[in-house]
């Protein structure tokens, strides 16, 4: 399901993830307040498409900041 989906959903956690500051990313908490909106966006648009919000949860695998 995410998968046919992707390039949308990549799209808007890009979005999401440019219009961040680095200030409040350099904390835990900025962090994980990151994350979670990560995941309303994703849930929020497979809810929309599909009628289920289809994940639990995103994860960072990795954090990089430039």
């Amino acid at each position: 399901m995410l998968v046919k989906h992707a390039p949308v959903v990549k799209n808007n956690l890009n979005q999401l993830f440019s219009n961040q500051e680095l200030e409040i990313l350099q904390s835990e908490q900025g962090r994980e307040l990151l994350l979670a909106e990560a995941t309303k966006i994703v849930q929020a648009f497979l809810e929309k498409e599909t009628g289920s919000p289809g994940i639990e949860q995103v994860l960072f695998t990795n954090f990089v900041m430039q």
